[in-house]
């Protein structure tokens, strides 16, 4: 049995930087492969069925081959017990939801989602820091984005033309904000790979090295970024744009900005441009009723069509109990009987949901709404994971989180300044990929978070290993 799992665990080293692409890309790979199987139209059991079977594999595959790795190498084993330890903490904070707001399908989901996904993407991170290669991590990334190739030209396809069967700029049961996501982490791959004149690419696709890497690569960085434009997922698009900025910033300040970066730079600001400036549709739309110098200024920033939930009832909703009934009208409290949907309908904006987060975190400073508390209460979880971490464990312990957030953010900009430009390019990497935490991910389903949690405590242990 021991020798099996050996044999096993050589056969899974050779494939180790594709499950590593997977704690990146698990979900659009999974559902666009499906979608060639030509059953992905429909969300339904049975997908959910393989889906779940799928997640669960990864998921022991990836425990069982890191485990042995920490078991057969002591340099690991002090990195593995801090990476524990957090985990631990995290899984605890997430398991007290059922002490708090008992079982239901919301919690369970949650917990499922951390085990699943959160725990196997921290060991990843450590597994990542402790023994670096950049280069192989995103020319991995970037053959499995060959997968995404078909799939993003009938995307753009379909909502250039204004042709789509789906509902809303989906693609099948693929939803816009999820293919929009899903491919950040191969463009970004791609944009790196290209600065670095990497030309792996080029011999996957059997064609000679330097002038079809040189003519392939770029074409493949606009059709991914035509991609995630064209979905109109704000989020990506900003996510993308930080990415552009780390790359600058490590450039600029190696003073070797070079001609590559810029010129992928101007072309993906030129077709954001070109989509706002021609009117093209479905961008121009979406980023037209969003007048942010306007929302600003009034004091009532909203990132919705819906006008933001004003103040009154904002402190209606604080004072209200954790979980609202449909008692009273929120507008005005003599008319009885409303529809709690009706409270739900009226948080549509980040704005108002920020506000919200904030005042809970003012409310109740030292217990905070406890975890999950805000998603509970309100429906929906804040988009922003340091304003979630305030309002659900309160300004003490939730302070101290974002404080060990916040100093491994700083390590990693360190690195991102003096470390080896493998090291910079990933840190950069990493910075798009978690920009969008801020504005629409949620601390108790954050897989990112935790592998750069991980890998930022990894990669100080780990210098003496980068490749």
């Amino acid at each position: 049995m021991q020798a099996r799992f050996i044999a096993l665990y050589k056969q899974a080293q050779k494939f180790e930087g594709y499950f590593l692409v997977l704690v990146f890309a698990n979900t659009i790979l999974f559902q666009t492969v499906l979608f060639y199987l030509g059953i992905n139209f429909v969300w339904n059991t049975v997908k959910q069925a393989i889906y779940a079977i799928a997640v669960v594999a990864y998921a022991i595959v990836s425990v069982m081959f890191i485990g042995k790795k920490i078991f057969d190498n002591e340099y690991y084993k002090p990195t593995a017990l801090k990476c524990i330890v957090i985990i631990g903490i995290a899984g605890l904070l997430i398991c007290t939801s059922f002490i708090s707001f008992g079982i239901s399908t919301q919690t369970i989901w949650v917990i499922g989602q951390f085990v699943l996904f959160c725990v196997p993407s921290a060991l990843w991170g450590m597994n990542v820091g402790s023994h670096f290669n950049g280069k192989a991590i995103f020319l991995s990334i970037e053959r499995a984005g060959i997968v995404m190739i078909p799939i993003t030209v009938m995307y753009i396809s379909q909502a250039l033309l204004k042709a789509s069967p789906f509902e809303h700029l989906s693609i099948g049961a693929i939803g816009y904000l999820t293919f929009g996501y899903g491919l950040l982490p191969f463009f970004y791959a791609s944009v790196i790979n290209f600065v670095s004149n990497e030309t792996a690419f080029a011999s996957v696709a059997k064609l000679s090295k330097n002038k079809c890497s040189r003519i392939v690569r770029p074409v493949v960085i606009l059709l991914f970024w035509t991609g995630i434009t064209c979905t109109t997922g704000r989020g990506a698009i900003l996510s993308s744009l930080l990415f552009f900025g780390f790359l600058a910033v490590y450039l600029i300040i190696k003073r070797s900005m070079c001609k590559r970066i810029i010129i992928v730079g101007a072309s993906c600001l030129a077709v954001l441009l070109a989509f706002q400036l021609l009117s093209i549709e479905p961008v121009s739309d979406r980023f037209s009723y969003v007048d942010v110098i306007d929302s600003v200024r009034s004091g009532h920033f909203s990132t919705a069509r819906e006008e933001a939930v004003v103040s009154q009832n904002i402190d209606a909703l604080i004072s209200s109990d954790t979980k609202p009934t449909n008692s009273t009208s929120i507008d005005n409290p003599e008319v009885p009987e409303i529809d709690i949907s009706y409270v739900k309908a009226m948080i549509v904006d980040r704005g108002s949901l920020y506000r919200l987060a904030w005042g809970e975190a003012l409310d109740k400073p030292v217990t905070g709404l406890l975890p999950l508390g805000f998603t509970v209460k309100y429906g929906t979880y804040p988009h922003n994971v340091i304003l979630e971490l305030l309002s659900d464990l309160g300004l003490i312990v939730g302070g101290i989180i974002t404080l060990f957030l916040v100093l491994c953010a700083i390590q990693l900009l360190f690195l991102l300044i003096k470390g080896p430009r493998e090291v910079a390019y990933f840190i950069a990497f990493l910075g798009g990929m978690a920009a969008s935490l801020m504005a629409s991910g949620s601390v108790w389903n954050a897989p990112i978070l935790c592998f750069c949690v991980c890998f930022s405590i990894a990669i100080d242990m780990g210098q003496q290993k980068i490749a």
